[in-house]
């Protein structure tokens, strides 16, 4: 689901392994045609808008996580049974301009007027230049920080105040802890899980002042590899409680059980993944949220533009106890639980240092949880480790770790009358030179028969080893072009989660294009098509969003079994050669 219109990202790659050039062009025509035929059929298709209400929700990973994405897509359903409503989703969404696009057609497609951009990183700048696009649309989003004059009037945001939940998890983990070291595993640096460390911290200091928390963020809202490695990094450290917040826990809440270690759960309830294990957990209470939402959308009624619950007001709930929690833990939670339903609790409050011992909250000072100046938090307590990527990290970057912006004035444009951007042009010229240098130069010679045969090439005396240096630079060189690109035409920043997937892709068109440069142009357009038409697909269909991938995977398949067969079965043979 990265940029549909940024087709760049996959030009670059196969340009320059050296291989053989073995080709079957009319195939590569064929697969051409029938790419051009994919990327437009999306956009010929006539709009068919369901009588009613619309509403749209775009989760940005799958809608079955145990996690951020389920919480919002069990509060989506809750919706679909009220009269008049057609509920339209779509998941896995990145947070790139994948998600302007998904958007764009939920609205020109599907006739959607209440949007629920639900990630975090969809706020700025993609859901508020949509804003801007489509006025008459409304748009609510969870856990932006909306303000009055600053952004559009149809836009929102909306979220509960979780943190409440977390240091009832940090009273529990207290009590379960024997190494006195408890664990968080986090994804990025924003405000709201900035808040929920710091309150899981805090509830557990509140019994064990000794206690100590040890964080690692993971860079991404979900990547398995990293949140299983954090969690083992952490127990491997003597930490015998974890929690985190991340989109999906799953991995966490398995790997902590697996390795004998406590979880405190959050999003949802994920006692069924732990049994013995699972103490308990900050889950969301979204249904009636979007119920509220969705009825005043059809009255007529103001939505709000900032939405907050906690606790008390039904946003937020508590997993039930877990068999490993004492009665002592069960007492005092449920107690601090009761303080925090009359209302005015603090859990942040002075005098509080930082972890490089500046002091954020002076003595006699607290924040209650609808504190306004929660939602900025940019900081972790005292007696906390952690790790934050991103030596180059602009501070203003808080929904995702990324560069500074490089200002409009020095974006790229797009070809005249067109959606695309001349990065396509770009990426067409280096092919076409990429073919010259291959084809009809002694260095596209040496490439092609060292990329054929290494044997051989070192037979006829050729620096094989100096060679290969040079096409993995060329290679880095055109991903870098490639990156530079994207980022110049499309996002405007670099950030870690930019070129998810372009690395397989790439990998597929070089496959496809049989090295040849020329041919990676269609073969591009082709994996372009299938794409962009991933999230209608996805929609109209009711097909979940890797069909799209497996289709790739056919494709693969198919091109790996007809190099396998070709010349084996009489009927595959050129006419020439049948007998």
């Amino acid at each position: 689901m990265q940029s549909r219109n940024s087709l760049t990202s996959v030009l670059g790659p196969g340009t320059v392994i050296p291989h053989q050039s073995i080709g079957r062009r009319k195939f590569l025509q064929t697969t051409a045609l029938a790419g051009l035929g994919a990327a437009i059929a999306p956009w010929s298709v006539r709009p068919a808008h369901a009588a009613g209400l619309v509403v749209g929700f775009i989760y940005v990973g799958p809608k079955d996580d145990y996690g951020y994405n389920q919480a919002h897509a069990e509060g989506a359903a809750a919706i679909k049974s009220m009269p008049g409503i057609t509920l339209v989703e779509e998941e896995n969404v990145a947070e790139t301009v994948a998600v302007q696009k998904t958007i764009e057609s939920m609205i020109n497609l599907d006739g959607a007027m209440l949007m629920f951009p639900t990630s975090f990183g969809y706020f700025d700048p993609h859901m508020l230049a949509m804003c801007a696009k489509h006025p008459k649309v409304e748009f609510r989003h969870c856990g932006g920080l909306w303000s009055e004059g600053k952004h559009p009037r149809n836009a929102g945001s909306y979220f509960g105040y979780i943190g409440m939940g977390q240091y009832l998890n940090g009273i529990v983990a207290a009590h379960a802890s024997k190494s006195k070291k408890i664990g968080f595993i986090a994804a990025k640096p924003i405000p709201q899980v900035l808040l929920n460390i710091n309150s899981f911290a805090l509830g557990a200091r509140s019994v064990d002042p000794l206690i100590t928390c040890q964080v690692i963020f993971t860079g991404e809202w979900s990547l398995a590899v990293k949140e299983a490695e954090a969690t083992n990094a952490l127990i491997d450290q003597g930490i015998d409680v974890v929690t985190c917040h991340v989109d999906g826990p799953k991995v966490v809440v398995e790997t902590a059980a697996r390795r004998g270690a406590f979880v405190c759960g959050y999003h949802a309830n994920q006692s069924k993944l732990a049994p013995e294990k699972y103490l308990t957990g900050a889950q969301w209470n979204w249904a009636e949220v979007y119920k509220q939402f969705v009825a005043k959308a059809e009255k007529g009624e103001p939505l709000g533009n900032f939405v907050r619950g906690g606790i008390a007001d039904g946003f937020v709930k508590m997993s039930p106890y877990g068999p490993a929690v004492s009665d002592e833990a069960r007492k005092r939670a449920d107690a601090v639980k009761a303080d925090i339903l009359k209302g005015g609790y603090s859990v942040i409050k002075g005098p509080l240092k930082t972890n490089t011992g500046k002091e954020v909250v002076s003595a006699g000072k607290a924040y209650v949880e609808t504190a306004i100046e929660l939602e900025s938090m940019d900081y972790l307590v005292a007696l906390m480790n952690h790790f934050v990527e991103g030596a180059l990290r602009d501070p203003a970057s808080l929904n995702k770790p990324s560069t500074a912006h490089i200002g409009a004035a020095n974006m790229i444009s797009t070809l005249p009358g067109t959606d695309v951007h001349w990065g396509l042009a770009v990426g067409v010229l280096a092919c076409v030179l990429a073919w010259v240098a291959m084809e009809r130069t002694t260095f596209g010679f040496a490439a092609r028969i060292t990329g054929g045969n290494i044997r051989a090439a070192r037979l006829q005396g050729l620096p094989v080893e100096r060679l290969m240096v040079v096409f993995c630079v060329l290679g880095g060189a055109m991903a870098g072009l490639a990156g530079m690109l994207e980022v110049a035409a499309v996002h405007g920043r670099a950030n870690a989660s930019l070129i998810v997937g372009y690395g397989y892709t790439g990998i597929l068109v070089a496959f496809l294009a049989r090295q040849s440069p020329l041919a990676v142009i269609p073969v591009s357009i082709l994996l372009g098509g299938i794409a962009a038409a991933g999230g209608l697909v996805q929609r109209r269909m009711g097909l979940p969003d890797a069909t799209m991938l497996v289709f790739q995977g056919i494709l693969f398949v198919m091109i790996l079994l007809s190099e396998t067969l070709y010349g084996r079965i009489p009927f595959l043979q050129p006419p020439a050669e049948r007998t």
